[in-house]
């Protein structure tokens, strides 16, 4: 017997305590995704405006124009890793590939036009932050699904918000200083060799954690038979109406709406 009923006549195990070298397996891969989304939105208008001569007008542009397709596109990214919620490994993998595709296209382009330049930039900004996209919703959803006890699942976010800032702080730095030794080009070749590494190395480490979980989160049979949000009876109307969610996302936007607009502008 199973479910309620059987919890009635046995008492539930909590989930064991998870050790260092699992949650340094699961958070392994948060360093190189946060690696790559920095030069993105920072590094990136700054090498097109001043190494292609493209108006940061334009640049700021495209770059409004993909947050807004970044909005529609990562539920629909959600709800399609929901349904296929048994082959995550691979989406993962797919979205490493567009990732590492896109970083390597965006900072080394072909001699184009000036409008040619402009459109290389939009379209592997959107096939870079497509593959961030994918890879962000999926690796977070499975931390989130990993059986955890209250303090083990703050050691989970902790240890992967800690990873990820060195990922960010190592993007932030590492451009600037090639840039003292190289030009901006050959500079940027060597971002993308590391986040290369990074992503493998990342990557590896991750797979292990996933070979050993595969039973609990890294399946999530749940989710992919679970109604959405949106095709929910009552839908986001329903979620509305709870005066708690509407703080809670309303919190949200407003805090997401506001790193937004600099990671666009700086």
């Amino acid at each position: 017997m199973t479910g309620p009923a059987a919890a009635q006549g046995k008492q539930v195990a909590p989930p064991r305590k998870h050790n260092r070298p699992d949650l340094f397996l699961y958070g392994a891969l948060a360093l190189p995704v946060a690696f790559a989304g920095l030069p993105v939105y920072l590094h990136a208008p700054d090498f097109y405006a001043t190494t292609y001569g493209l108006s940061l007008a334009a640049l700021g542009a495209v770059l409004l124009g993909l947050r807004v397709v970044d909005a529609v596109q990562d539920p629909l990214i959600g709800a399609f890793s929901d349904a296929f919620a048994h082959r995550r490994k691979s989406i993962l993998l797919a979205g490493a590939f567009l990732l590492l595709a896109g970083f390597a296209g965006l900072f080394n382009p072909p001699v184009l036009s000036g409008t040619g330049y402009l459109a290389w930039f939009a379209v592997n900004v959107f096939v870079c932050t497509t593959g961030f996209s994918i890879m962000s919703i999926n690796y977070q959803a499975l931390g989130a699904l990993w059986p955890a006890s209250s303090p083990d699942r703050t050691r989970i976010t902790g240890t992967r918000e800690a990873l990820g800032l060195v990922g960010i702080l190592a993007a932030s730095v590492l451009p600037s200083v090639l840039r003292n030794r190289y030009d901006a080009a050959a500079a940027f070749q060597v971002v993308t060799l590391v986040l290369a590494v990074l992503l493998v190395v990342g990557g590896l480490l991750f797979l292990r954690w996933y070979a050993r979980h595969s039973g609990t989160a890294a399946k999530a049979p749940s989710l992919a038979t679970a109604p959405s949000v949106a095709t929910a009876p009552g839908g986001f109307r329903d979620l509305l109406r709870d005066g708690w969610a509407r703080r809670f996302y309303g919190i949200y936007f407003i805090s997401n709406f506001a790193s937004a607009i600099p990671a666009v502008l700086v």
